[in-house]
């Protein structure tokens, strides 16, 4: 059974007759998203390019280190190897305030020759990399640990017009497709691609933070997201940090929106 047909059959052992009717669309819905886990053991030697989380980054070495508006150091936070979906390194650097966040994306072409660059001196790491209310950085960030990826699917969560799209206004349905999410849902530590999440419309904020009317909500796409990992590193109230971008018809770089989101 392949996952699509997983999902089909998950949502009809709902025995829920009318969710059954919108099945189809919500198979039509269905993205791909790669889901990253943190390994337990960390080898001495970690080779360059490959998906990790913590430590210092592998970048050219022509690479400039990105910085806030203030031209604060952002804080280097993982890098995944986004083969099979692309043949990319994908960087992610965030600022110290949480919502919102600054943060930087680096794409980086497969094959690209990589040193590991030092992080700046005066950089800080994001509030929610402490350790309770103090300056300590969490054990998992402080050294690197290896990635694992599983290619899976991802179907909309319960937020945005993603959501809006398949169901409208009915809300007979909500129910019964909150207990599919449940069951179909992909999880990782880190996730890549899928749909966005949110305790209400983050599309919405991602258009205030950047000046944008409502009418460009529906094209915010949900990059990446780094979940609560467990009871030993939780992000607000077992939250996550997640970055939406908007892609630019004209070629320029994405915008990017992240933050905190938690209950």
């Amino acid at each position: 059974m392949d996952a699509l047909d997983a999902i089909r059959t998950t949502i009809d052992e709902t025995g829920d007759e009318y969710l059954a009717e919108y099945a189809d669309r919500i198979i039509a819905s269905v993205r791909e998203t790669l889901c990253f886990n943190i390994l337990a053991a960390t080898p001495a030697e970690i080779p360059l390019g490959v998906s990790r989380i913590g430590g210092e980054p592998d970048v050219p070495a022509e690479f400039t280190w990105p910085t806030d508006d203030g031209g604060n150091p952002l804080a280097f936070l993982f890098q995944l190897q986004l083969s099979p979906l692309a043949d990319e390194l994908l960087l992610v650097f965030a600022g110290k305030e949480a919502y919102p966040a600054a943060v930087h994306v680096e794409r980086i072409p497969t094959g690209t020759p990589l040193v590991r660059m030092p992080s700046p001196k005066n950089f800080v790491y994001p509030s929610f990399y402490a350790v309770g209310d103090s300056t300590k950085v969490h054990e998992l960030f402080a050294t690197p640990h290896l990635l694992r990826s599983t290619l899976t699917h991802d179907i909309p969560r319960e937020c945005g017009y993603q959501y809006e799209e398949l169901f409208g206004d009915d809300y007979d349905v909500q129910d019964t497709y909150g207990e599919v999410l449940e069951v179909v849902a992909p999880y990782g530590d880190i996730r890549y691609g899928g749909h966005y999440a949110g305790y209400h419309d983050p599309s919405e904020d991602a258009c205030e933070y950047h000046g944008l009317d409502e009418s460009h909500q529906e094209n915010w796409q949900h990059l990446v997201t780094l979940d609560s990992i467990d009871d030993s590193f939780v992000i607000g109230d077992c939250g996550y940090f997640q970055i939406l971008e908007l892609p630019d018809p004209t070629g320029e770089p994405a915008k990017l929106y992240g933050g905190m989101e938690s209950s």
